[in-house]
């Protein structure tokens, strides 16, 4: 059966879990009542993550229930809220750095093909296509395979940042980009550079993307359309902060969601939807 480390003291321990039925994840209300206070991880690598073309499992929230500095809704220094889509890129993505690598990204005005950004979570019930992916460890590998200098020692969140992944990867003929351990958490991320994703405004958590849910194979292969619609048979409310295909997560809101979304790995290792897991 799969593996899941605790990790103590610097020490991991392994011990092996029975592996449960793939099954959908309970509505968000649920995971947010029983969330833990020491989270499991999947430890991903590379090779965990989904082929080209093939259907990723996600998960993500409205940008109006990311958290800035202050703990409201992330703006830029102009008290714009920021959204994906076609944006800014990431509040504080400009500066010398920038500058130097590409000089019209150093504006902190200027807009970008940012993408549609998602969390990669196995049993969340609701799929994108990856199209042509490009595959990365880490956001440091990110950096390395695009061409975008690093200037921090970790997650490369210095100027340019994020910035021009989709830009970048699209003009190599990537439909999207997807990472195994994407932050300090070792929360695994998906960024999806095509369509409306690049072009029009994303704020919400229904993307302007063809969806389908777990089980439910479309009629035909669906083109990307606008979010809130019927897609591959996954209607995604735009009443709710939390990804969806209506049913109970339909009106939940940020604080339920963000809380869901933390939870939604923790239940799937123990559901043993991964191979290996860690306790964070």
């Amino acid at each position: 059966g799969p593996l899941l480390s605790r990790v103590s003291r610097g020490h991991a321990r392994s011990v092996r879990v029975r592996k449960q039925p793939t099954v959908r994840m309970p509505a968000a209300a649920a995971i947010a009542a029983v969330a833990p206070i020491a989270l499991l991880m999947p430890e991903l690598g590379v090779a965990d993550l989904t082929e080209d073309h093939g259907w990723a499992e996600v998960t993500r929230v409205s940008t109006a229930c990311i958290t800035g500095p202050q703990n409201g809704s992330l703006r830029y220094a102009d008290g714009v809220p920021f959204t994906e889509g076609r944006n800014r890129g990431w509040p504080g993505d400009a500066g010398a750095l920038a500058y130097r690598f590409h000089p019209t990204a150093a504006s902190s005005r200027s807009r970008w093909p940012y993408g549609c950004w998602f969390y990669l979570v196995r049993g969340s019930g609701i799929m994108v296509n990856a199209g042509r992916s490009l595959r990365a460890a880490s956001r440091r590998d990110v950096h390395a395979q695009l061409g975008i200098p690093c200037a921090d020692g970790g997650f490369c969140t210095a100027p340019p940042g994020d910035k021009l992944y989709c830009f970048l990867a699209e003009r190599l003929g990537y439909d999207s980009i997807q990472v195994a351990r994407s932050h300090f958490n070792g929360r695994p991320e998906m960024v999806v550079c095509r369509g409306k994703c690049m072009t029009v405004r994303v704020g919400g958590a229904c993307p302007p993307l063809a969806m389908r849910a777990t089980g439910r194979p479309p009629t035909s292969a669906p083109a990307d359309s606008g979010g809130g619609q019927l897609q591959g048979h996954c209607r995604c409310s735009r009443e709710s902060a939390l990804l969806n295909c209506g049913g109970a997560d339909a009106r939940t809101n940020c604080t339920l969601a963000r809380s869901a979304r933390a939870g939604m790995w923790h239940t799937a290792c123990e559901r043993g939807l991964y191979r290996r897991c860690v306790s964070m």
